[in-house]
């Protein structure tokens, strides 16, 4: 019985030493956790901040290119200036996404290895004596291969220095915006040309003349549907006359007569990172008496890939087709 007594103190107290000992472990690991995060917010400056950015992976041709349009450039500073001439390097750290999110309560999604890069290959030079390099900091969009289109990712950067000297903010966080994207050429829709919108209809565009008088020329921009800084494009164009080309869009439309207009040219180029190609399409009406009144005239303009492939441009859809119409009284 006395036997029994003891044995139950002892398991008694075993079982309040056990939980003593877990309980310090827990403690411990909290501790160790919130200590990591603390140091993860001090080394971003203690402010949940994150700089927003667009990441286009834009598709020509097959070939997947990868850009960073639009960037909010970060300068990068230490706390005192260098003792000599310094480096500080870059690196994209995808661990810190979730360190992120427990700090400020937010659910960004983990990024691959490689998606993303540092600005100025991820180093930056300082002089003797500066606080900052010339060059500031942004997120690059490397590979969006593995990324979600239209999705918004935390790229956590952190920074170091060469030389051991201490930096104000040592980790820095981006939002980018992902932006998947079939490059093509179009006619442009939106502007007037001689104060007529063009309106979509037959798989293409109309510009519908009715009762105006006829210009002496009509222009007509070329675009894309986003900027392309890789190169040069090249983009023709094609006019067709011809009664089985008009009379496919109206059996009661005729051809514009002979002799009676001009394209300025075939190919245009679209500069590299251009929106819209380098010159308009320009048509001249050269002869203005060979339209008669009560007739509808139309004339089928249509965008074509260049022969140069190596620099071509696919059409994107039917916005490289317009067809203009000229009736007067």
């Amino acid at each position: 019985m006395y036997f029994n007594r003891i044995l139950k103190k002892i398991n008694t107290y075993n079982t309040l030493l056990t939980l003593s000992v877990l309980g310090l472990l827990f403690s411990f690991s909290c501790t160790k956790e919130l200590s990591s995060l603390d140091t993860v917010a001090k080394d971003a400056g203690g402010l949940q901040t994150s700089y927003i950015e667009n990441g286009n992976a834009i598709t020509l041709n097959g070939t997947v290119y990868h850009f960073t349009p639009d960037f909010i450039g970060v300068p990068i500073s230490l706390e005192k200036g260098a003792g000599s001439a310094d480096t500080v390097f870059a690196t994209v750290e995808p661990a810190l996404v979730e360190s992120y999110n427990q700090l400020y309560q937010e659910n960004n999604a983990a990024i691959p290895d490689g998606a993303f890069g540092a600005s100025n290959n991820g180093a930056f030079a300082i002089s003797s004596g500066a606080t900052t390099p010339v060059d500031s900091l942004y997120a690059t969009l490397l590979d969006g291969s593995q990324l979600k289109d239209s999705a918004m990712y935390l790229v956590p950067i952190k920074l170091k220095d060469k030389n051991g000297t201490a930096l104000k903010s040592s980790i820095v966080f981006f939002k980018m915006r992902i932006h998947k994207i079939n490059l093509g050429v179009l006619i442009d829709t939106i502007d007037a040309v001689q104060g007529v919108t063009p309106i979509p209809y037959k798989g293409g565009y109309f510009f519908d003349y009715f009762g105006a008088d006829i210009a002496d020329e009509y222009d007509f921009n070329i675009q894309l549907n986003a900027k392309f800084p890789q190169k040069d494009l090249k983009v023709s164009v094609e006019a067709y006359n011809d009664t089985a080309s008009v009379n496919a869009f109206n059996a009661y439309d005729v051809p514009f007569p002979d002799g009676s207009f001009s394209i300025s040219q075939k190919d245009y180029t679209i500069p590299a990172g251009a929106l819209t190609a380098s010159d308009n399409i320009q048509l001249k009406i050269t002869n203005k008496s060979l339209f008669q009144s009560f007739t509808t005239y139309l004339l089928v303009v249509k965008l074509k890939q260049s022969s140069d492939t190596d620099n071509s441009v696919p059409v994107l859809g039917n916005g490289g087709i317009f067809y203009i119409s000229f009736f007067t009284f």
